[in-house]
């Protein structure tokens, strides 16, 4: 099964990436943004993630982002749960903010490649956040960006992503499943 890779991450503030998109659901109370930060988030490019442990393709609608705690830290996020990653380890809240933390691991290879952030703290809810809820970690990912289905040389930005249930239906139709 390999040797697995746990690692401990020093989060110091928020712990969603600093810009972002338009989101729906029980998660409208994340979004912050104002016309000006709706352009901004449209015009950021769409980018498709594998593990960097084993090439197992992870997400094809990741924003690249900076940590809000930490702006050297690169992090992918996405609006949509990836399905070749699984939960892993007990909920656990940094010392800087309340927000429920759990990691998140490749399936196919079991390391850890990122965290889901279960229960959003207040103070996090009203920071400048893009409302995704799936980190990746920029070390142990490899993004690509993403181009447009019948223009191969032109990214897909965020203003023109179909909506996650639609885009995740589509991309699964030629999925290939990993187990190892």
């Amino acid at each position: 099964q390999g040797n697995v890779v746990r690692q401990t991450y020093i989060r110091s503030a928020s712990l969603f990436p600093l810009v972002g998109s338009t989101i729906t659901g029980r998660h409208q109370a994340m979004t912050t943004s104002t016309n000006r930060m709706a352009t901004v988030f449209a015009r950021k490019p769409v980018h498709t993630l594998s593990c960097r442990f084993c090439t197992e393709s992870l997400c094809t609608r990741a924003m690249k982002a900076l940590l809000l705690a930490d702006e050297k830290t690169v992090l992918f996020s996405t609006d949509a749960c990836p399905e070749p990653a699984i939960l892993v380890n007990s909920v656990y809240h940094t010392n800087t903010c309340a927000c429920g933390i759990q990691d998140m691991a490749c399936r196919c290879c079991g390391n850890v490649i990122g965290y889901h952030v279960v229960q959003p703290c207040a103070s996090c809810l009203q920071a400048c956040n893009n409302g995704h809820l799936y980190m990746f970690h920029g070390r142990h990912v490899v993004g690509h960006e993403r181009t447009r289905d019948h223009q191969p040389n032109q990214v897909l930005q965020w203003g023109e992503i179909p909506p996650a249930s639609i885009d995740l239906n589509r991309s699964h139709d030629d999925a290939v499943v990993c187990c190892r």
